[in-house]
């Protein structure tokens, strides 16, 4: 079974209680175990968490793959432009930058393909 979400926003919370759910033992019973992780965008931005949240992922992809496409807010958090809702908080959280995080992203069909890669 693939785990696939979007739309963590820097919310390291948000993203330990999707992994807590899918790994609790009645969930497993029920659904199954996932294989492989599919984030569809927007991981970063909004939140105050980026750092967190790509930690917790880095570690994850030490057993699963992950597969992760770059949103718009993934994309202006990481060249430092403001996005539509975008917070000041957000843009004050430490920074990620390139190349450092965006090696892992599939690139969407937005303006910077040299974004584009899916390494974890």
């Amino acid at each position: 079974m693939d785990l696939v979400f979007s739309d963590i926003h820097a919310d390291v919370n948000a993203l330990d209680t999707i992994i807590d759910t899918v790994s609790n033992t009645e969930f497993v019973k029920k659904y199954g175990s996932f294989s492989r992780i599919i984030n569809l965008g927007d991981l970063l931005e909004r939140g105050i968490y980026p750092k967190e949240v790509i930690s917790k992922l880095n570690s994850l992809a030490k057993n699963y793959p992950i597969f992760s496409v770059l949103g718009n807010h993934d994309e202006g958090f990481l060249s430092g432009k403001k996005v539509s809702e975008s917070s000041f908080e957000s843009m004050d959280a430490p920074p990620l930058r390139r190349p450092q995080m965006a090696k892992n992203f599939l690139q969407h069909p937005g303006p910077d393909p040299s974004l584009a890669c899916i390494d974890w």
